[in-house]
């Protein structure tokens, strides 16, 4: 395996540094870490581009028989459970092989083998899934009451609540971007991930966000190429829809799921972030903590421990032998 220049983790880096270190070792170990994404994640973007391309047909569907079973999908309960339950999955899938393929880096000091990732991936995935599912209360706390008063017809009170809450939505995201990484490095318990996080990211949080939100748009970038092929049939549907110019006014459904399953490839792209947020992870630890050097101070301090007694039994058989040169008396008999 062809091993590339090692990129340090624990060091303290400025926000060039952060932005650039981050694409360096994306670059570097590309290859690798998306034959990793293909074989845990793209099992989950085809089964979401799947339901996707199920849940764009309906709309537009001008033929009941074809799409019978099919076109009540967005809105059946458990369609929706199992749509969610899936897309959660593979959310966190995408959270939980670039971080085990970190973590194997770090223990590697290279380029990782496939094995050694791999008995990262399920220990990861359990915890991930855990904090994920933690994290996801507080936000519904706040969306729930927000859609409740916008369907209820107080319109008003619905969006002075979204007005109000979403910067508070918008901090608490930033606060525990460090949630991860603390469990996958430091092998903090799920309970305890928000607490460190919040600590760890206390006086960066607008650097945090300014390297977030230029890292955002790039990934919306590509986001949008991947996305193209399904916007182009939702735009051409819409069309044939209006006009009813057609029987069954939708593209075939393979092509649909095909689609949509490319444009869900297009979540690969948030590695990217995943890269990052370990880089600024260990640059805030160094920053308040200094683990790192601190580990180095101590293995240099080990090092010369281990070294100065084999220096000083040298000097001093050095010292023994130039004494017996000078008093060669020292080993003559009394007696003589």
């Amino acid at each position: 395996m062809e091993h590339h220049q090692k990129i340090e983790f624990e060091k303290v880096r400025n926000f060039n540094e952060l932005f650039s270190d981050t694409f360096t070792f994306v670059r570097n170990e590309l290859k690798q870490l998306l034959k990793m994404m293909f074989i845990y994640v793209f099992p989950f973007a085809l089964i979401v581009g799947i339901i996707s391309g199920l849940v764009n047909i309906a709309p537009f569907s001008f033929n009941p028989e074809l799409m019978q079973g099919f076109s009540y999908l967005p809105y059946s309960g458990m369609e929706l459970i199992i749509l969610y339950a899936v897309m959660i999955i593979f959310g966190v899938m995408l959270r939980t092989v670039p971080n085990a393929y970190i973590k194997a880096y770090l223990e590697e000091g290279h380029s990782p083998d496939e094995q050694i990732i791999k008995k990262y991936i399920w220990p990861f995935f359990k915890k991930f899934l855990g904090l994920t599912l933690l994290l996801i209360l507080i936000p519904a706390i706040v969306a729930v009451p927000t859609f409740m008063l916008t369907f209820s017809g107080s319109i008003g009170m619905g969006i002075f609540l979204g007005f109000v809450l979403t910067p508070l939505a918008l901090y608490f995201m930033i606060t525990m971007i460090f949630c991860i990484p603390s469990i996958a490095f430091e092998e903090q318990k799920v309970i305890d991930a928000p607490k460190r996080s919040f600590f760890l990211i206390k006086g960066k949080w607008w650097f945090t966000f300014g390297i977030l939100l230029l890292l955002g748009i790039i990934i919306q970038v590509v986001n949008f190429i991947f996305s193209i092929p399904q916007v182009v049939i939702v735009v051409v549907n819409s069309i044939l829809f209006i006009n009813e110019s057609t029987e069954s006014g939708y593209f075939g459904l393979t092509v649909i799921i095909i689609a949509s399953a490319i444009s869900s490839l297009g979540y690969v792209s948030t590695l990217i972030i995943d890269v990052f947020n370990a880089l600024h992870f260990f640059n805030m630890r160094e920053r308040k903590e200094a683990c790192g050097l601190t580990a180095k101070v101590d293995s240099l301090a080990a090092k010369l421990e281990k070294d100065m007694p084999e220096e000083k039994n040298e000097s001093d058989n050095k010292d023994d032998g130039e004494e017996d040169k000078e008093n060669p008396e020292r080993f003559m008999p009394k007696d003589i």
